[in-house]
């Protein structure tokens, strides 16, 4: 069972969502903030299961993965609810996904300090600073997992998930 955490504000793009939604097996349950609809880059609209705050409240952790996706949008997902949220998926070595430019979070929560990832290098090569400033390691490849944390650049890589979930 899959959690997926999304952006309201027209900062995912439409594909990253559709493509990992096809290729995963599990149930995805769908979490903005304040349970607002989430509405893509080129209009596609996601009605959340919970909030943010909703997960927090759950007094076990029901979900096997939890997946990040944002691109310029990161800075919203760098709050303390996703911060604890993510934690929750940390402690138990559960896994963690992020896409596109969403590792950007991890690393500033502290979470991939030491791990090799690998982000949307080619529509956003500013950011690769970020990663070596909190101990995070870039590979070019277009999916890298380390330990419980899988990284991927986005669209079309999506699917070399697959053989990590």
């Amino acid at each position: 069972m899959n959690t997926l955490i999304l952006l309201p504000k027209r900062d995912f793009h439409d594909k990253d969502l559709l493509n990992f939604v096809e290729i995963v097996n599990d149930k995805t349950y769908i979490a903005t903030q304040g349970r607002d609809i989430a509405i893509g880059k080129y209009g596609t609209k996601v009605i959340p299961d919970f909030s943010f705050e909703s997960i927090l409240k759950f007094k076990t952790n029901p979900f096997d993965r939890i997946v990040l996706i944002a691109d310029e949008g990161w800075k919203e997902l760098y709050i303390p609810e996703i911060k604890t949220i993510v934690a929750g998926f940390m402690v138990p070595q559960k896994e963690i996904i992020a896409i596109s430019l969403a590792p950007i979070t991890l690393a500033k929560f502290g979470f991939l300090a030491g791990k090799i990832i690998t982000f949307n290098y080619d529509e956003y090569p500013k950011y690769e600073h970020v990663f070596y400033k909190y101990g995070a390691r870039v590979t070019t490849f277009p999916v890298f997992k380390d330990g419980n944390i899988a990284t991927c650049k986005g669209r079309d890589s999506i699917f070399l998930l697959k053989k990590y979930i």
